[in-house]
């Protein structure tokens, strides 16, 4: 289930998904990189660009920032 998603500064789209617990960057040529979440079952909320140029999430079932 799609959770959120958000633009980085070099135009990659960044999908957050609460089944399976994972985050997807696709880059702008297509390529898509998986990273698993250590943190299960976490209801991921949001995910946004910070003031540094990284991308940053929520956990709401497990309080967490990422």
């Amino acid at each position: 289930m799609h959770a959120g998603a958000g633009f980085d500064n070099e135009g990659n789209l960044w999908l957050q998904f609460n089944k399976p617990d994972i985050i997807q960057r696709i880059s702008k040529g297509a390529l898509v990189t998986t990273y698993e979440l250590p943190s299960k079952n976490a209801v991921q909320h949001r995910i946004t660009l910070g003031p540094a140029g990284r991308m940053w999430f929520t956990e709401l079932a497990t309080d967490k920032v990422g």
